[in-house]
């Protein structure tokens, strides 16, 4: 019997037009079959009766073969094969991509690394507005460095606070949040810090006392910013406000003096 079985299957699949689904065809027949053989073995059918009547109760092969055919149209079959052959081409171009990128390519790739590992610590403090959520924790104080050179100036007596700021936006494209920053209002122990290195006229450099914008790392929703302060000692609490937003966000340094 499982000759007449493939005879049958034969007789299907030359009804079906296009020839790449027949493998998959005759397997998911196959499969039908025995499991219906292996059903009337358990009723105690002796097995060449059991396949008899299993290849009886799969029905005709031409009508079966004919309905499969309207299912496994040629037109729908070759836009299947054309198009994983396309998402093949895409993807060795998207892996060459990467290992030869070019500005733009790093770009979506380092945006798409920030935004996957975008984590907040559970001991961030939140605040919300209508089209953001913002967590902000404290960062490590360290000796001043003179910006874009990482390497701290002798006998300096400055330090830089960073606190981490992270933002998650409702909107893919809501990429610009510089009105956001320039907004806040910082205070360090009570102490109002302005923005900026220089005092009204411009010209003359703060000692310390002020708050600049750090390196961020920026995802399609998501980004972690840094907000750094520059003092004359480590704080023990800042506070940032947005005023129009209505909320306040807190960082501390336990035993900091």
């Amino acid at each position: 019997m499982r000759n007449s079985f493939q005879i049958w299957i034969n007789a299907v699949c030359e009804q079906v037009r296009f020839r790449p689904d027949h493998r998959s065809i005759e397997f998911e027949l196959r499969d039908h079959y025995e499991e219906h053989v292996r059903d009337l073995i358990r009723l105690g059918r002796p097995r060449e009766l059991a396949e008899e009547r299993a290849l009886e109760a799969m029905g005709n092969a031409q009508e079966v073969g004919r309905a499969l055919d309207k299912v496994h149209k040629p037109w729908l079959g070759w836009l299947w094969e054309v198009s994983r052959f396309l998402v093949l081409a895409l993807a060795l171009l998207l892996a060459w991509k990467i290992w030869n990128p070019d500005s733009y390519t790093r770009s979506l790739a380092d945006r798409t690394w920030d935004q996957l590992t975008w984590s907040v610590p559970s001991s961030a403090s939140r605040g919300a507005m209508d089209y953001l959520s913002l967590w902000l924790a404290s960062g490590e104080p360290e000796p001043y460095c003179e910006p874009y050179t990482d390497i701290p100036l002798p006998d300096e007596s400055r330090l830089q606070v960073p606190l981490i700021l992270w933002v998650e936006t409702q909107d893919v494209f809501h990429d610009n949040l510089e009105g956001l920053y320039q907004r806040l209002e910082i205070t360090a122990d009570g102490q109002s810090l302005p923005w900026g290195r220089y005092t009204g006229d411009g010209e003359t450099p703060l000692e310390s006392g002020y708050w600049l914008y750090g390196p961020a790392k920026r995802g399609w929703t998501r980004c972690c910013d840094q907000i750094v302060l520059v003092l004359d000692g480590p704080p023990q609490r800042v506070e940032v406000t947005h005023p129009r937003g209505n909320w306040t966000l807190t960082a501390e340094w336990e035993g900091m003096s």
